[in-house]
């Protein structure tokens, strides 16, 4: 992650578009993921005894917010104080203790292998790109117990984003979108059944699903991938 850097509490949102916080409300998906049979084939009971959680990239903790919510132990990784100070903002806000938070990247997360039950990853792992997420998918099995659900959302190739940036190579593209990510390497996932044969290389099952979002001018579709341990 070369953008470690410029991610600062100043330029994680955009404030231009008239946003005066950043996000607070937890990922539409992982909601219905995490409390219904009905979109996977791997349903998780978040409310067992000694569940843990982890969010690699939690941002301003709006998914964390509803596991906390719903008394879920959770932690968090960021990629430097700066975004942890972001996140800790945002819950005090809404009177939110904030939980375990450590320094790390997709390809380094400082917490123990076989550690969650589940792991959530939220438009992070694409900030990784080639070998690195390779690394990184592996990185997210190493934490996970056996049995253990990675949620992971990502991209789709016609996502606004990725047709706005400039391919490279296989899940390596340089950022085009005016902003402070501009010509940054991104590893968005261009090759649907390349990428889900390296995640099972890592994970005994895996599942692919799709939010298929559209705003104004904007394709935000994404992949949703839900891989077992």
């Amino acid at each position: 992650m070369k953008q470690e850097k410029i991610w600062l509490k100043k330029n994680s949102y955009d404030k231009k578009k008239g946003s005066k916080s950043p996000p607070s409300y937890p990922n539409e998906m992982l909601i219905r993921l995490c409390t219904s049979k009905r979109f996977s084939k791997f349903p998780l009971n978040i409310f067992k005894k000694n569940f843990k959680v982890i969010e690699i990239g939690c941002f301003a903790g709006n998914n964390l917010r509803f596991f906390i919510e719903n008394k879920v132990k959770c932690y968090g990784s960021e990629i430097n104080n700066n975004m942890v100070n972001l996140c800790k903002e945002n819950l005090k806000r809404f009177k939110i203790k904030t939980p375990i938070i450590k320094i790390g990247t997709n390809e380094n997360i400082d917490y123990k292998k076989n550690f969650f039950d589940l792991l959530v990853s939220i438009n992070t792992i694409h900030y990784s790109y080639k070998n690195g997420l390779i690394k990184a998918v592996e990185e997210y099995s190493r934490v996970l117990k056996k049995g253990g659900i990675a949620i992971i959302e990502t991209p789709k190739k016609n996502h606004t984003t990725v047709n706005k940036s400039q391919f490279i190579s296989d899940f390596h593209f340089k950022w085009g979108p005016k902003g402070f990510r501009k010509y940054s390497d991104m590893g968005f996932v261009n090759n649907e059944k390349k990428f889900v044969k390296i995640l099972k290389k890592y994970f005994r099952n895996v599942e692919t699903n799709y939010k298929i979002e559209k705003y104004a001018k904007f394709n935000l579709s994404n992949f949703v991938f839900v891989c077992q341990k």
